[in-house]
């Protein structure tokens, strides 16, 4: 294996740039609080004033289908959703829900900034220290990402990680 120069392409015009999310419902407790816990990591507009590029971080601390709802509010965004605690059960709710990222409440305000990095660059995010051990330990499959946004395009790390750990879970 040899290590190739990686070619110049075309800059990135948003390198510079502070990314931008909103809270979605604007009136929910996470609404106020998504300040606080994301510190100067992110810029965080209110339901009037959003730029041309951002985030909608959806509150799913008691239930999910306010990702449905979003989708209605803000067409052609990526849905961030953020659940309480990384329980296996309430990140595969998100995900069947067609979630583009998951943080947890509980993650640092750096996982809430890569997070709306990869979605905004058209990517999913599954990471963060709590959600990645939760869903390791639980049943996955491969058609919980399928919808119409992504149709079921796979990672190759997921797809290594399914092939090792899974097939002796699915026939107990």
């Amino acid at each position: 294996m040899r290590n190739i120069a990686p070619t110049p392409g075309r800059p990135d015009p948003y390198a510079d740039k502070m990314p931008h999310c909103t809270a979605y419902p604007p009136e929910a407790p996470l609404a106020q609080l998504l300040p606080d816990l994301v510190g100067a990591c992110l810029a965080v507009d209110g339901p009037q004033q959003v730029p041309d590029r951002y985030a909608v971080v959806v509150d799913c601390l008691h239930t999910s289908r306010n990702i449905d709802v979003a989708r209605l509010h803000h067409p052609c965004r990526p849905i961030i959703a953020v659940v309480s605690r990384p329980d296996a059960d309430e990140v595969l709710t998100a995900l069947a829900a067609n979630a583009e990222g998951i943080v947890c409440l509980s993650d640092p305000p750096v996982i809430w900034r890569d997070c709306v990095n990869v979605v905004l660059g058209g990517g999913r995010w599954f990471d963060g220290p709590g959600v990645e051990v939760q869903m390791e330990n639980k049943f996955t499959r491969y058609e919980i990402s399928r919808g119409a946004q992504h149709p079921g395009d796979v990672t190759m790390r997921t797809r290594t990680y399914v092939r090792q750990n899974v097939p002796d879970k699915l026939y107990r």
